[in-house]
């Protein structure tokens, strides 16, 4: 997301930057903000997907995708919201009507997600115990991450349990 912040302007011909004081915003600022904005809508209706399975081995994320109706359409309902608001928002929302281009650019990166997800989920756990669990080396070994890791799943806690 951070890479489609800097290179949207050079990818679309924008004759925009990011720096631009707001007294000089234009057609090309409002354009800029469309396809950052649907980008990371698309990524994030489309993660929705990638979150309704949970295993590490659990790559068909299309398993019973179809069985439940109220995702469907909190699914749907997102995205034609975020349409409605790309085609009609204009002033409101500070967005400009995408072309047939960038909306095909959108929609492959909401979709890219897919991929992330899968090759995440193929990274062996041997691996996967090699990533650090601290960012602060000097950190005690019995915070709060090191005590979700290692805890007896009775002694586990509840959202109900606001006390964590």
């Amino acid at each position: 997301m951070i890479v489609m912040m800097f290179a949207t302007p050079a990818m679309f011909g924008l004759s925009m930057s990011l720096f631009d004081p707001p007294t000089t915003l234009g057609d090309d600022h409002y354009q800029y903000n469309s396809i950052v904005f649907n980008s990371f809508i698309f990524m994030t209706v489309v993660n929705q997907i990638n979150c309704r399975k949970l295993g590490a081995r659990d790559f068909n994320v299309y398993d019973t995708l179809f069985n439940n109706f109220y995702f469907i359409l909190i699914f749907l309902s997102v995205i034609g919201a975020q349409v409605a608001m790309t085609l009609f928002g204009g002033a409101i929302f500070q967005l400009a009507p995408l072309t047939t281009a960038q909306w095909i650019t959108v929609s492959v990166l909401g979709l890219s997600t897919l991929g992330v997800a899968a090759a995440v989920r193929a990274i062996p756990a041997e691996h996967a115990d090699k990533i650090p669990v601290h960012i602060n080396e000097n950190a005690p070994k019995e915070d709060l991450i090191g005590k979700a890791l290692h805890q007896d799943p009775e002694d586990s806690f509840h959202l109900s349990d606001r006390s964590f």
